[in-house]
């Protein structure tokens, strides 16, 4: 799957969500606030977020970090998680990392900045949101392993979508090679591509302020399908870095699939067991 949409903070403040989603936006990403100036909410988000609710455009959010160690991290994620307080997203919210001692630590101290990273999605995670890391795949890279727990956003303006894995791409701002860089009347919005179904990730799995949904048959037949078209992609896709996307894809979702699968039969044996009981089996 693909998803087209933008990503929006208070130089944006005022745009029309409803020319956006005209002009083909499916979600917004807006900046929840950030730490580059003292910790602070971004003056648009309460403005973003109430056009969205409206419209019932989903949403996710990002926050401008500053920190460059874990003990940093965590006191920018109290401050995000209490902005956050009462508010339900349907994407990840982002830790933004791309201040000039980031890309340097990507090189002199790799370790740090990914346990910083760690520090702020983990806090975020363990407050029951989906977390995510947005920079360059050339500053994320050097973190390894230590990000696989987390959802991943690259920045890269070209036309192709990035090797390292992602469930989302910035393919275009002031820049932008595959579609106008203006829109709702503004003259340069960033863009995006999404390629998993976070809304439906999120509500499934109780994330980001929504209570833990059990899937219908149908949805489940879907779940199936795309899963499979994922594996089809990897066996027979001709370029190794789309089979490799593809195969990422593919055991996301059989993850999910088997995840819903695991409540349905738990579902059965306990109406089974209360059966059993009435019989006095």
């Amino acid at each position: 799957m693909r998803a087209f949409g933008v990503d929006l903070s208070e130089w944006q403040g005022g745009i029309s969500i409803q020319r956006l989603r005209d002009e083909g936006a499916e979600f917004v990403i807006a900046r929840l606030g950030g730490a580059d100036a003292g910790l602070y909410e971004d003056a648009s988000f309460g403005e973003f977020y109430g056009e969205c609710k409206r419209l019932g455009m989903p949403m996710g959010a990002y926050f401008f970090s500053a920190a460059h160690t874990p003990d940093e991290a965590r006191a920018e994620a109290r401050y995000a998680l209490s902005l956050l307080k009462g508010r339900k997203l349907e994407y990840p919210v982002y830790l933004d990392v791309e201040d000039s001692r980031h890309a340097s630590m990507a090189s002199t101290d790799p370790d740090t900045l990914a346990s910083t990273i760690d520090a702020f999605c983990a806090a975020l995670a363990g407050a029951g949101w989906l977390a995510g890391v947005y920079s360059w795949s050339w500053l994320l890279g050097p973190c390894g392993r230590a990000l696989d727990p987390y959802e991943l956003w690259i920045c890269d303006w070209s036309d192709s979508r990035p090797t390292m894995r992602n469930g989302m791409w910035q393919f275009g701002g002031s820049t932008n090679v595959l579609r106008p860089t203006s829109m709702a009347g503004f003259a340069a919005i960033d863009q995006d591509y999404a390629y998993k179904d976070y809304p439906t990730l999120v509500r499934e799995r109780g994330l980001n302020g929504y209570e833990e949904e059990e899937m219908t048959d149908a949805e489940m037949r879907k779940l199936a399908k795309m899963c499979a078209e994922e594996c089809a992609g990897y066996v027979y896709g001709d370029k190794d870095k789309k089979r490799n996307l593809n195969m990422y894809n593919a055991v996301h979702w059989a993850f999910v699939y088997i995840e819903q699968l695991a409540k349905k039969v738990d579902a059965i044996c306990k109406k089974v067991d209360a059966i059993c009981k009435k019989l006095g089996v």
